[in-house]
């Protein structure tokens, strides 16, 4: 899924930062830079599959919502950072299987997560519980 049009659907503005001490942060009140949908802050220095990965995770945060609930502080944060990685490992794998022509002998959460410099030990539940969606909404495309 194109980052470009998740940001042009859903109004989040973009700003690229030099010096961002994480690789984004998303920041859903910002009326005082003109944007009613929030700001995403991006790490410039970051390559392209980092850039769009760290894009989708932010825009989660949007898309997904925030979990409103009796939760502390730092469990509600925990919630919210797996929604958002849970967007994005969505997102990407789609355009994984896109990548690897519907093979689905190379669609594996190991290859998935290395060809996108994710962690394995992180985030290998979730890709396989995502890529299963996926290999199962697609199925009529793979190729065994």
């Amino acid at each position: 899924m194109d980052y470009h049009d998740i940001l042009r659907e859903t109004g989040i503005v973009l700003i690229w930062a030099p010096e961002l001490h994480d690789k984004g942060l998303y920041v859903p009140y910002a009326e005082e830079c003109g944007s009613d949908n929030g700001i995403i802050f991006v790490d410039s220095t970051l390559s392209e599959d980092e850039t769009e990965c760290a894009i989708l995770h932010e825009c989660g945060h949007k898309i997904k919502g925030h979990t409103l609930s009796k939760l502390s502080a730092p469990q509600l944060h925990i919630i919210n950072e797996a929604k958002a990685n849970r967007f994005m490992i969505s997102c990407k794998a789609k355009d994984y299987l896109e990548e690897i022509d519907y093979h689905i002998y190379y669609y594996t959460p190991e290859r998935f997560l290395t060809r996108f410099k994710l962690s394995v030990e992180k985030f290998y539940d979730m890709a396989e519980q995502e890529m299963e969606k996926i290999a199962f909404e697609y199925r009529t495309q793979l190729i065994y």
